[in-house]
């Protein structure tokens, strides 16, 4: 079933339906150069329009600066143990699992994990995204609504782009402005870096601020490298 209304923001809207309380608000990430055209869009224009602005990726790309992995990070091997045939599945590293790795937001290594193929701790190398929409927010530009459920926690998906240093961050957003693009996407990711999804990126770019947010923002630690989640 589709998603309830997007809500009300200050920039782009987007709507990923949940079922419990609202967590703290992602930050925002206004649509780009965006007027009040779209408002006109038939719902099947929307996604090829919204896609049609930049270019889309499905991984993060380094622009001269390290993933930072190091071997010690990318194979910490977790506790849990898991029998297909006695344990309930959520035993495999799942939320009820007390996976340390889950814990401090650290992916598993498949080929370290004691759970095998059985582990739930992989949802962002396994790109367990949620079935989600590009839609049209009206004067807010394009927005992004989940075409399911979701139960709180849910990994909706994974905010990539270009993983650069804020030096060139700094540069870019100068170039941007001279260009006269107005709304551009960045997000801090710590340690001197941050994800430009301006001109390559996926469509999680369309999920803004919301003053009544049903969803949050996480850094996990995968195979070494900071990615940037949405639940």
């Amino acid at each position: 079933s589709a998603a309830a209304p997007a809500n009300e923001s200050s920039g782009a809207h987007s709507s990923t339906n949940s079922r419990s309380h609202t967590p703290p608000p992602l930050p925002s990430s206004p649509d780009k150069g965006l007027d009040d055209t779209n408002t006109d869009l038939k719902e099947a224009d929307v996604t090829a329009v919204a896609v049609s602005q930049f270019e889309g990726v499905e991984r993060n790309i380094f622009v001269r600066v390290s993933a930072d992995g190091t071997q010690h990070e990318e194979s910490i091997p977790c506790h849990c143990h898991y029998s297909a045939t006695t344990d309930q599945r959520s035993q495999a590293c799942g939320e009820s699992s007390n996976c340390i790795n889950r814990l401090v937001q650290m992916e598993c290594n498949p080929l370290t994990c004691p759970c095998g193929s059985y582990c739930l701790n992989r949802r962002f190398q396994k790109r367990q995204y949620a079935s989600v929409r590009v839609i049209n927010a009206g004067r807010k530009g394009f927005g992004l609504q989940a075409l399911e459920d979701l139960d709180t926690g849910r990994f909706v998906m994974e905010y990539m782009g270009e993983v650069v240093t804020t030096t060139e961050f700094r540069k870019r957003s100068r170039a941007y402005q001279a260009e006269g693009i107005q709304h551009h996407y960045f997000m801090s990711i710590g340690q001197n870096k941050v994800i430009d999804a301006t001109r390559k990126g996926c469509v999680a770019r369309f999920v803004n601020h919301s003053c009544g947010p049903n969803c949050v923002l996480q850094k996990w630690m995968v195979g070494g490298a900071v990615r940037m989640g949405i639940f």
